[in-house]
């Protein structure tokens, strides 16, 4: 049974996903002001889609939380990652970059709100979470700063280890300041939910459609621009790069303009690749 507090926006269809997410809300307090929303989506003012894995607050932080779930090894730095896994190896940009991103923009979105011009909005910090309890983590310095993996009690055989839960709960995590920045009560709980109502969350929309292709993952997040992997919604197997160019709601025509014509431009450039 789900508690009050932990609200399933959408449900995951991935089980790794989901393994992660019960994983956190097995122990997670039941009680204000600890609160928890879990897969969604949002849109920024100049039209950048944002999808959440885990929003929480506890009395000790609010937080992003972006769940990886790859097996096998990961290395790397604070700009790429590596991961190998049976002989195969990806290279990838450090999840916490993005994670980053999206922790400002949904901070920002909540600030706009009315029920957040009654109280100060907590710091929203972000975390990436290892979720494959047998992940080996070979990860050093500035590249280790917000990445949790599962925790471990005691009676544990390889031993107690501090992981997410005691990230979220106590603020047991490299990279982070000791102490939260503002307090956080029943007051801020309610205000929260409130914002989140009033910005529009809503669930993830796992297919966006553009012409005869439709979104999926995305790939590159940038000044002005996200990159999406995009599928042929007939032809299967057909697969194309998406750029959508990020124009401000409040942008003059004449910047609207400009970016037609750097997106034509682009796009002349790039169709015969």
């Amino acid at each position: 049974m789900v508690a009050a507090n932990w609200t399933i926006i959408t449900p995951s269809r991935y089980a790794w996903e989901r393994r992660g997410l019960d994983f956190i809300r097995a122990r997670f307090p039941t009680h204000d002001p600890y609160r928890a929303w879990a897969n969604f989506e949002f849109q920024t003012a100049d039209g950048a889609i944002y999808e959440v894995d885990l929003l929480v607050l506890t009395r000790q932080g609010f937080w992003l939380v972006e769940i990886k779930s790859r097996p096998g090894r990961v290395q790397g730095d604070s700009g790429t990652w590596i991961w190998t896994h049976q002989g195969r190896r990806v290279s990838d940009d450090n999840p916490v970059l993005l994670a980053n991103r999206k922790a400002r923009a949904l901070a920002s979105l909540l600030g706009q709100q009315a029920a957040c011009r009654k109280v100060p909005l907590p710091w929203l910090e972000a975390l990436v979470f290892l979720s494959d309890p047998d992940i080996q983590c070979d990860l050093r310095g500035p590249a280790r700063h917000r990445v949790c993996l599962t925790d471990r009690d005691p009676s544990h055989p390889l031993g107690p280890r501090d992981g997410i839960r005691a990230a979220l709960i106590n603020r047991k995590v490299s990279g982070v300041d000791a102490v939260p920045r503002g307090q956080i009560d029943i007051r801020v709980a309610r205000a929260l939910a409130q914002a989140l109502d009033q910005a529009g969350i809503r669930p993830s929309q796992q297919a966006r459609r553009v012409g005869d292709y439709v979104l999926g993952e995305l790939l590159a997040d940038g000044p002005g621009y996200q990159d999406w992997l995009a599928e042929h919604t007939t032809l299967a197997g057909v697969h194309c790069r998406v750029r959508q160019y990020l124009v401000a709601q409040a942008a003059s025509e004449e910047e609207r303009q400009r970016m037609q014509r750097v997106a034509a431009h682009e796009f002349r450039l790039l169709q015969g690749l």
